[in-house]
């Protein structure tokens, strides 16, 4: 049954594909798809490595950093709280526009109160349903966005656009604001390296939902439907920005209403004005159930990494790291509040500038003595993770030496 590997693809397909690989497609054609391929391609040992340890001890990763050494716990802690706000953050502040944009557009004042209302909504289905209702909410919700992107794509190829004189791209060592945005469409692409973490303890949780142990390949095999949904869908919504805006001379507005309502009229535009209730549904839901999973995934996150490090406080309980992230990740959503690539791209590229630390910690943990020998990776994805390594730590210098 899909479980870990749908929640996973919930966190995905949001952000990072709504905003970030349409906005690629639209402001840089096709040239930036090397980027969201290369991303997934060398990401995908270091998720795999998160359910394979998971299913093959039962514990989480974070169990397993804490057995190589409890300093590397802190380091993933500290990692945690430097990312949780502003991630937090971003992916409410889309949420919140899409809303707004359903809504006809609102003012600042009222923008915030949405805010507040939807941080409320969250915090609460999570405190009344926790992993039962998670699970059943993201499932529908994906789906319908899945539905969605891919029935635009058929007509978008039934019905091709026709192409205006595009501009130039200059190739991507000439261009430094086209290398600083690629490094943050890959830092979330699919999601954040350090979330690795959140589909080992969605896979433990399943299986203490379900009293039922799958075996190795039940549980990579499941975890892979939902990484290649996410990664197949990226490049979607890339091919989408880039027929309908870059090679038709169009472009996002900065506001964040405006960004959401140009975003839904992409697939309203193909499918026809009739559907904008069902596009604007599916594009809320993949936004809400990515809002879920996030607000889950670092509650979990911390209470279980609290109660690893300080057993017993009151620091790891679920509801009180709930309760934290939802009012830390609220007030940088108001300090950012009419900047919403400024804090997409500044929580991204964060993502992926801490992404080398949490991979090599993956790698070092999955053939370490904590996992038997039968379910340590084959050679193959250790050289694969090893290439993954040199990629994320490469672009990450590169990027440091730009701005620096």
């Amino acid at each position: 049954m899909l479980g870990p590997g749908i929640l996973f693809a919930g966190t995905a397909i949001g952000v990072s594909h709504l905003v970030q690989s349409t906005r690629a497609g639209a402001d840089y054609g096709y040239t930036l798809l090397w980027a969201i391929v290369l991303a997934n391609f060398f990401k995908y040992p270091f998720f795999e490595f998160g359910s394979r340890y998971a299913q093959a001890t039962q514990t989480s990763l974070l169990v397993g950093y804490k057995k190589m050494g409890s300093w590397q716990l802190w380091l993933y802690f500290g990692i945690s709280i430097l990312s949780m706000f502003p991630v937090i953050a971003a992916i409410t502040f889309v949420t919140v526009a899409i809303i707004s944009s359903v809504s006809g557009g609102i003012s600042s004042s009222a923008f915030a109160f949405q805010a507040i209302g939807l941080y409320a909504f969250c915090v609460v289905i999570l405190l009344l349903g926790n992993y039962k209702a998670l699970d059943k909410t993201v499932k529908v919700l994906a789906a319908l966005m899945l539905f969605s992107i891919v029935g635009v794509m058929i007509l978008l190829a039934l019905n091709p656009v026709t192409h205006v004189e595009s501009p130039t791209v200059l190739p991507i060592w000439e261009d430094a604001t086209q290398l600083v945005f690629v490094i943050a469409l890959m830092g979330w692409m699919p999601t954040a390296v350090d979330l690795s973490a959140w589909s080992s303890i969605w896979t433990v949780e399943r299986m203490r939902e379900t009293k039922f142990i799958p075996t190795l390949k039940q549980t990579l095999n499941e975890f892979r439907v939902g990484y290649l949904a996410s990664a197949i869908s990226a490049i979607f919504f890339l091919i989408l920005g880039a027929e309908l805006m870059f090679y038709t001379g169009d472009a996002f507005p900065d506001a964040p209403s405006a960004f959401s309502s140009k975003l839904i009229s992409l697939f309203t535009r193909q499918i026809g004005e009739w559907s904008f209730p069902l596009i604007a549904i599916a594009a809320l839901g993949v936004m809400l159930s990515t809002t879920i999973t996030v607000f889950d995934g670092y509650a979990r996150v911390m209470s279980e990494t609290s109660e690893l490090l300080l057993k017993g406080s009151f620091l790891a309980r679920y509801q009180f790291w709930l309760l934290i992230s939802a009012g830390g990740g609220l007030l940088v959503l108001l300090v950012f509040l009419n900047q919403l690539k400024v804090l997409v791209d500044l929580a991204t590229t964060l993502s992926f500038l801490v992404a080398p630390i949490v991979a090599y910690l993956n790698y070092k943990l999955v053939n370490s003595t904590s996992i038997s020998e039968g379910s340590k990776p084959s050679k193959l994805l250790n050289y694969w993770a090893l290439a993954g390594l040199l990629f994320l730590t490469g672009f990450a210098g590169l990027y440091l030496l730009t701005v620096i």
